[in-house]
């Protein structure tokens, strides 16, 4: 099953098809995930750009594993952003971004694998 913002598929290749596992990884996902956007916003107005690109690439990477290709290129996005040290720019982008993790966040917990 695919949709555009999970490849479960790819989540379950990469969990050898142990659908038991898929669904920790899942849960792991929506228990860490928030507290990093979290810790992002954090970052942000303390103006640590590097941790908040730390942040960024941890979200690319946990997104990527999932297969939430989406999130992923949000983060990698988030993560250039951080790079450039661009408060404005990256407020803005946090709004995209935080709409983007909320529906993915949603997809999974309506995904029959979570069931």
């Amino acid at each position: 099953m695919e949709n555009n913002l999970i490849n479960i598929n790819s989540l379950l290749y990469r969990t050898m098809n142990d659908a038991d596992l898929a669904k920790d990884v899942l849960y792991d996902y929506l228990n860490e995930i928030p507290k990093l956007f979290s810790d992002i916003k954090n970052a942000l107005d303390s103006e640590d750009y590097n941790k908040l690109k730390n942040l960024a690439h941890k979200i690319k990477g946990a997104s990527a594993s999932i297969g939430a290709n989406v999130m992923k290129i949000e983060a990698e996005s988030l993560e250039s952003l951080a790079m450039e040290s661009n408060k404005s720019t990256i407020k803005n982008h946090l709004e995209i971004f935080k709409g983007k993790l909320d529906e993915t966040i949603e997809t999974i917990k309506k995904l029959e694998l979570m069931v």
